[in-house]
C-alpha cells in the first residue's frame, strides 16, 4: 500500500527531529571530550561491556510456580539511560 501525502509529510518532519536530537547529542559528546582533553592531566577509561549491563534480570520462580520480584523494573531505566548515553561513540571521540 501507498502512504498517503500527509503522512509522508509527517513521516519526514519526524525524521529531521530525530536527525536534530541525533546531531544535539554528537556535539554535546564531541564538547565535553575535548573539554575534558584539553583541561585534564590524567583520564581513565574503564572497558565497559554494555551490552552484559543492559541485559534483562533472569525471572525467579517461587515455590508454586509464580514469579516473584526480581528489580527488573527499577533496572529498566537504569538500561534506558546506559543505551542513551551512547558511550560508544563518546569515546570514538577519545581516539581523534
Amino acid at each position: 500500500m501507498h502512504d498517503s501525502k500527509p503522512w509522508k509529510i509527517l513521516k519526514g518532519k519526524i525524521a529531521k527531529l530525530h536527525q536534530l536530537i541525533a546531531r544535539q547529542r554528537l556535539d554535546w559528546q564531541f564538547k565535553l571530550a575535548y573539554h575534558l582533553l584539553s583541561d585534564c592531566q590524567v583520564i581513565f577509561l574503564e572497558d565497559l561491556q554494555i551490552a552484559s549491563l543492559v541485559r534483562r534480570c533472569k525471572a525467579k520462580l517461587g515455590d508454586n510456580g509464580q514469579f516473584l520480584p526480581n528489580g527488573q523494573s527499577a533496572k529498566s531505566g537504569l538500561n534506558k539511560s546506559l543505551q542513551d548515553a551512547a558511550t560508544v561513540n563518546f569515546l570514538m571521540f577519545w581516539s581523534m
